[in-house]
């Protein structure tokens, strides 16, 4: 895998234990700002998948199996669920678990744009620092990166105006 994918897929695995440690008030920030820009948020998860779709044509299917992997993770780790969480309507915690794994594997592959990655990486860009699980990433990979750079635009997360809150 080309060494960018490989970095994608390591900031992936970063993003994923991070959430994996959000505790109850987290999620509730993170919901709240999903919710605060439900339109936006949505639009941008569906252009992800359109992105899978033509990331996977360009690098091949073990791409995919990489991404689903990941994904079936974040599945895993909110089987758990209540039993009012059903599948018919997705929760969000889950929306913005997965959007925000395909953010950061998508975020600089054709088919997703700069205003996608921000609207899918807003609702947990307060609680996780973007650059410190960058540097994670790159220092687990283990290889010589030459002069690979990241190029992870910044976010300024939305702030949630107490109407916006009471909508939530």
């Amino acid at each position: 895998m080309a060494l960018h994918l490989s970095f994608r897929a390591e900031l992936a695995n970063q993003v994923f234990l991070r959430l994996k440690r959000f505790d109850e008030n987290a999620w509730r920030v993170a919901e709240q700002l999903a919710n605060s820009r439900r339109d936006f948020f949505d639009l941008a998860y569906r252009l992800a998948h359109d992105a899978v779709t033509l990331l996977v044509e360009e690098y091949g299917p073990d791409l995919r199996v990489v991404l689903d992997a990941r994904l079936g993770d974040v599945d895993a780790l909110f089987s758990t669920l209540p039993s009012e969480e059903s599948l018919e309507k997705p929760s969000t915690r889950w929306r913005v678990a997965r959007g925000t794994v395909l953010a950061v594997y998508l975020h600089d592959s054709r088919g997703f744009n700069t205003g996608a990655f921000q609207e899918l990486y807003a609702p947990v860009a307060a609680l996780v620092d973007i650059g410190e699980l960058e540097r994670t990433a790159l220092a687990s990979l283990g290889e010589e990166t030459g002069d690979f750079q990241v190029v992870t635009p910044r976010y300024e997360p939305p702030v949630i105006t107490p109407s916006q809150q009471k909508r939530a």
